[in-house]
């Protein structure tokens, strides 16, 4: 999964992006636009310690989100094409807003979050239109133009296309385009330790809610200064000040939800690993996700819950006892927490 991080200059993206990966980027702005940092953060999941604790494999390995912060150009205040074209290549978009007032006489929350908003709708906008115009004169594919009509008028009505409602069929049809505002996409407010006004997060939110954006509150100096904490340390931080979870955490979280995301687990001495899917995919495409070899041969996969398996004091054998181990066909849709083995033949 590749989550993209933007943000108009001075809102302190880079400065989310090192609390988010515990990074060290530079941060100030660029002085190129070929500028992306990278980072690969690995992601938290409970399950997957208990299982390793259980099984004790020669490998742990949890599931990963990639982010890059991608630079944008100082003199300009809306996104270049070299921009554009590299948000349509990431599977998800983290608008950063600028939530502290520096006294530079640019803070504008909720201008910030509808202008950033503005550029993906005009970019989707631009590509819908000049390709409905090619389409009609080659009088192609009559089912494509129908979607892409429908598509030119939710644009046309300043409307992101994650409010449009499309069917898997016509989803296909238009995945070619890379249309911007169709993909999953967060604001994240960077505030200041001190917090963030109430009535301007409600109108943040209001907007947000109006255009199917996720919304969170970050304070990234703090943030980033957690990350560089150990484990540990992190630990005592977060139980001093009050808090269950870091930031960080609950933004996977709320990027797994709303990229419609769940993880199935696989288990043994040689590995326990964490693999990410798309909600509502079969096991015969789960399967495909660790080998395309065991997706061709697949026979059955053997399932049983994450909980089952615990409240069986993680004890196979106790598993298949009590009957909760389920031979399950190629159209069984999986679950989050299930613990599947694939029986294949090639």
């Amino acid at each position: 999964m590749k989550v993209a991080i933007v943000g108009l200059k001075g809102s302190g993206k880079t400065t989310i992006f090192n609390s988010l990966t515990g990074l060290a980027a530079k941060t100030g702005g660029y002085s190129s636009q070929q500028d992306i940092n990278l980072g690969l953060i690995k992601v938290p999941d409970e399950r997957l310690e208990v299982l390793s604790r259980v099984f004790e494999p020669k490998k742990t390995t949890p599931a990963e989100i990639t982010f890059a912060d991608i630079a944008m150009p100082a003199e300009e205040e809306k996104f270049s094409a070299k921009v554009l074209e590299k948000l349509k290549v990431m599977d998800a978009l983290v608008l950063v807003i600028k939530g502290f007032d520096d006294g530079k006489g640019d803070f504008h929350p909720l201008e910030d979050v509808a202008g950033l908003e503005s550029e993906l709708l005009f970019s989707d906008f631009a590509i819908v239109d000049k390709s409905l115009a090619s389409l009609r004169k080659e009088r192609r594919d009559q089912k494509l133009i129908q979607t892409m009509d429908k598509v030119h008028a939710c644009l046309d009505a300043e409307k992101p296309l994650r409010l449009l409602d499309l069917d898997e069929a016509e989803r296909k049809q238009i995945a070619g385009f890379a249309f911007l505002s169709i993909k999953p996409t967060m604001v994240v407010i960077n505030i200041p330790e001190s917090g963030f006004a109430s009535d301007l997060y409600a109108s943040i939110q209001e907007y947000c809610q109006a255009h199917g954006l996720r919304l969170m509150q970050i304070a990234g100096s703090l943030e980033e200064e957690i990350s560089h904490l150990s484990p540990t340390e992190q630990a005592d931080f977060l139980r001093e000040m009050g808090l269950s979870e870091s930031a960080r955490d609950k933004f996977i979280r709320e990027s797994y939800d709303m990229m419609n995301l769940i993880s199935f687990l696989t288990v043994g001495k040689d590995e326990v690993r964490s693999w990410t899917i798309p909600r509502g995919t079969t096991a015969v495409k789960a399967a495909g996700k660790i080998h395309s070899d065991i997706e061709r041969g697949f026979i059955r996969a053997e399932v049983v819950s994450y909980e089952d398996f615990i409240n069986c004091h993680s004890n196979m054998a106790e598993v298949k006892k009590r009957g909760l181990m389920r031979l399950e066909g190629k159209d069984y849709v999986v679950k989050d927490g299930d613990i599947i083995n694939f029986r294949f033949n090639i």
